[in-house]
């Protein structure tokens, strides 16, 4: 179900990009060749040439700046994806409940649509009969007509319902959808008062440790900022 999400496929391919900008950022540049020709002579067809290579070497501590800059973009998306992945799950558990509790109120709404349909056409045998009277036709009418359209309200929140799992798992709107299972209510098993538990959720929630590491980004970004002022050093090696 997860890795059907769009959401998260894109996520997962974005952190593989970056792993790459990681790998690249901590590589040292490339050195340079160049060949010079130089005292060329058209009779002889003789001419001097020079082969070079030239090497910079950076200022200590931009290359690892850089890495380092580059390894927490990978952290937050992947921090990213965690919570992105506990979204999605929270509303794939929702839409599942939702199904569940929509599938129940059908039933209840369908035997009820069946009992005041039976109900109408008692209430009108009898009228035939000579027995009951208008107000009993317009009572009758009343709770068929409010039983139907309950009927049809819980038969478009299950549609609905059904239609959000379809998007959450990048299925058509309209693909069929079967689901058996029960709706329980599990009691809580930790010892741990409800403070201790927001407390704890909001320090290991992915969108604070997402905060703390765009800290650590901005300061590793000022750290290169005032690095770039540094200057660098290109080693050059020269022969004919």
């Amino acid at each position: 179900g997860l890795q059907a999400n769009p959401e998260i496929r894109s996520l997962e391919e974005r952190i593989e990009a970056a792993k790459g900008a990681v790998i690249q950022a901590r590589t040292a540049p490339n050195p340079d060749a160049n060949i010079k020709v130089e005292d060329y002579s058209p009779g002889e067809g003789k001419a001097k040439t020079t082969l070079g290579f030239t090497q910079r070497l950076e200022y200590p501590g931009k290359r690892l700046t850089r890495k380092n800059i580059a390894s927490e973009n990978v952290e937050i998306l992947k921090l990213t994806l965690e919570g992105t992945k506990i979204d999605v799950h929270y509303k794939l558990k929702k839409v599942f409940y939702d199904i569940m509790l929509s599938s129940e109120n059908l039933s209840l709404y369908q035997e009820n649509h069946a009992v005041t349909r039976g109900l109408l056409e008692l209430v009108n045998h009898r009228l035939k009969q000579g027995l009951g009277g208008d107000f009993d036709i317009a009572k009758a009418n009343v709770e068929f007509m409010k039983s139907e359209k309950l009927l049809k309200e819980s038969e478009a929140q299950l549609a609905l319902a059904k239609s959000q799992l379809n998007i959450l798992l990048n299925n058509p709107p309209d693909n069929r959808i079967d689901i058996q299972g029960s709706i329980i209510i599990y009691l809580s098993r930790t010892n741990l008062s409800r403070e201790e538990l927001i407390r704890r959720a909001i320090n290991k929630h992915p969108s604070t440790l997402i905060q703390m590491h765009k800290i650590y980004g901005l300061n590793y970004n000022l750290a290169s900022t005032k690095l770039s002022a540094k200057p660098d050093v290109d080693v050059g090696l020269t022969g004919g």
